[in-house]
C-alpha cells in the first residue's frame, strides 16, 4: 500500500476504488432511507442522523498501536474513557498542512475537558520517512502528540485518503470522520458534537 503524493486528498490503497464506490452507495442508501423515513414522513436532515448512520457501520471499537517519534508505543484502547481525534496527514499534503491550526486551536480549547488528538504522520508509508515528521512538527509547532503511521494500521483501518480525522468516543467507536480538507470549521463542528459541547 502507498500514498499517492500527486494527487490532493487522494486514494491511499488502490485496492479500495471499487470498495469505496460500493461502501459510497451503500451510505448513501442508508442515510437517504433515514432522510425520508424520518419522524412523521417529514424529511430529517440532522448532522446527528448523519453521525447515527455512520456509527450504525462502526459496531465495534477501533484500536491500533503505534509508535511516537520517541519511539513509545501508544495504543488507542489505552485512552477509553476519553474522546479523541485521531489526524491521519503527512508533511506533503497541503490539505493536511491546512487543517492543522484548527486541530491545535481545538486542542487547545478542550484538552482540559478530557479531550485528546493525536495525529498520525503517514510520512513512514509515503513520503521522506520520519525524518521529515519531527522538523515538520516542531515547525507548526504542533502541541498533541504525533504518531508515525505503518502499512498495517492503514490497511485495518482502510484509510483511503489523507487527510483523515477520525472522531473517536469515549467507549472507542469512530462517531464521525472528515475526510479530505472538509469546509472551514467541520473540524471544530465535530469536535463540538465529540465533546457534547
Amino acid at each position: 500500500m502507498a500514498l499517492n503524493r500527486t494527487m490532493r486528498s487522494r486514494p491511499i490503497a488502490p485496492r479500495a476504488g471499487r470498495i469505496a464506490i460500493v461502501r459510497m452507495a451503500i451510505v448513501t442508501g442508508v442515510a437517504a432511507l433515514a432522510i425520508v423515513s424520518g419522524p412523521s414522513g417529514t424529511a430529517n436532515y440532522a448532522a446527528a442522523d448523519d453521525a447515527a448512520v455512520f456509527a450504525a457501520t462502526q459496531p465495534r471499537p477501533i484500536d491500533f498501536a503505534l509508535k511516537d517519534l520517541g519511539g513509545r508505543v501508544t495504543k488507542l484502547s489505552d485512552l477509553r474513557g476519553h474522546p479523541v481525534i485521531v489526524d491521519f496527514w503527512a508533511t506533503w499534503c497541503g490539505p493536511c498542512r491546512k487543517q492543522i491550526p484548527e486541530l491545535k486551536a481545538i486542542y487547545k480549547h478542550y484538552q482540559s475537558r478530557g479531550l485528546i488528538v493525536i495525529g498520525v504522520a503517514c510520512d513512514t508509508v509515503m513520503g521522506d520517512g520520519v525524518g521529515a515528521v519531527g522538523p515538520f512538527v516542531r515547525e507548526m509547532k504542533i502541541p498533541y502528540p504525533i504518531l508515525l503511521a505503518d502499512e498495517a494500521v492503514v490497511d485495518h483501518l482502510d484509510l483511503q485518503y489523507i487527510p483523515i480525522t477520525l472522531f473517536v468516543g469515549a467507549d472507542g467507536r469512530v462517531l464521525s470522520r472528515v475526510q479530505g480538507a472538509g469546509h472551514r470549521g467541520e473540524l471544530t463542528e465535530s469536535a463540538k458534537a465529540l465533546i457534547g459541547d
